[in-house]
C-alpha cells in the first residue's frame, strides 16, 4: 500500500535566517527537572497566545515566518496507492490554510530540561481548519472514478489532535538552539471532513455535483483511508513552521532556565 504526503510552505516569502530574539510580547516559561512530565499551564497559555499573535502580524517579521492564519501553502500532496478503496492523488497548490488562530491548546506535557520533547493536545472546535485553493485530483473514491482541476475547499470540523515534538540541542556559533528531530501529528478525533471541488470531470456539472455529494455522504470512510496521509501532510506544515522559529531563536531566549 502506497501512502505519500508532501507539504511545502511558500519559502520564497519567508525572511532571512539571522538569529533573533523572541519578541517581548511573547511569554516565556520556566524549564526545570521538577516540571518534567507534568502538565505545564504556563507553556499551554504561552503557546496558545503565540498562535494568536502569529496570526495578526505580531512578531512575524522579527521571527522570519509567515502569518499563521491564513497560512500560505505552496504545495500539499495527499496520495494513496492503487490497492486502497480510496486510490487517489490530490494535489493542492497555492492554498490558504485557515482556522489555526482559533485553536485551543488543552494540555502540554514535556521533558524540556533534558530530553527536549513535549506533547500537546489541540482542539479546533471554535472554527474548522480549512484548506482552500487550486487543486488537481485523479484516481478513484470507493467505487467511483474521480478526475478534476479547479478550486477546492477541504474542511476538518471539530478536530482534536495530539502533537508530539522531539528535539535535541544544536550549537551554532557557540549558542544553543533547539533542533526538531521528529514531529508527529495524530488527529485523534474529527467531527466531519467537508470536501467541495469545482470543475470535476472536465466541468460536467451533473457529474461534479453528484461526486461532491458522494464525497460528503461518505466522508467517514474517505477520511479513514486518507487520515495517515492528511496527518503526515499537516504535520510537515507545522514542522516547517516551527523550525523556522527555532533555528533563529536561542533556547535560553524561548525558555527561562534555572
Amino acid at each position: 500500500m502506497k501512502i505519500a504526503m508532501v507539504a511545502l510552505l511558500c519559502l520564497s516569502t519567508l525572511y532571512e535566517t539571522n538569529a533573533v530574539k523572541l519578541p517581548s510580547s511573547f511569554s516565556r516559561c520556566k524549564v526545570s527537572p521538577e516540571l518534567d512530565n507534568k502538565p505545564n499551564e504556563c507553556l499551554r497559555k504561552a503557546l496558545e497566545d503565540a498562535m494568536i499573535k502569529l496570526s495578526n502580524d505580531m512578531g512575524n517579521s522579527e521571527l522570519g515566518v509567515l502569518d499563521l492564519d491564513p497560512l500560505k501553502i505552496n504545495k500539499v500532496v495527499i496520495e494513496k496507492g492503487e490497492t486502497s478503496p480510496v486510490a487517489i492523488r490530490l494535489e493542492y497548490t497555492d492554498n490558504d490554510l485557515t482556522g489555526l488562530s482559533k485553536s485551543q491548546i488543552k494540555s502540554v506535557t514535556g521533558k524540556l530540561s533534558s530530553a527536549k520533547q513535549f506533547e500537546m493536545v489541540i482542539t479546533n472546535y471554535l472554527e474548522e481548519v480549512v484548506l482552500k485553493g487550486p487543486y488537481t485530483v485523479n484516481g478513484k473514491v470507493l467505487i467511483l472514478p474521480i478526475q478534476g482541476i479547479g478550486q477546492s475547499v477541504m474542511g476538518l470540523e471539530q478536530l482534536t489532535s495530539k502533537l508530539t515534538i522531539k528535539g535535541e540541542p544544536q550549537m551554532k556559533n557557540g549558542k544553543e538552539y533547539l533542533k526538531i528531530t521528529s514531529l508527529n501529528l495524530n488527529m485523534t478525533d474529527v467531527g466531519r471532513l467537508r470536501m467541495s471541488m469545482s470543475d470535476l470531470f472536465n466541468g460536467d456539472i451533473a457529474l461534479g455535483d453528484n461526486m461532491n455529494k458522494f464525497l460528503n455522504e461518505n466522508w467517514q470512510d474517505i477520511y479513514n483511508e486518507l487520515r495517515p496521509s492528511i496527518e503526515g501532510a499537516f504535520g510537515a506544515i507545522f514542522e516547517i513552521y516551527a523550525k523556522r522559529i527555532l533555528e533563529r531563536v536561542q533556547f535560553k531566549n524561548i525558555f527561562l532556565l534555572d
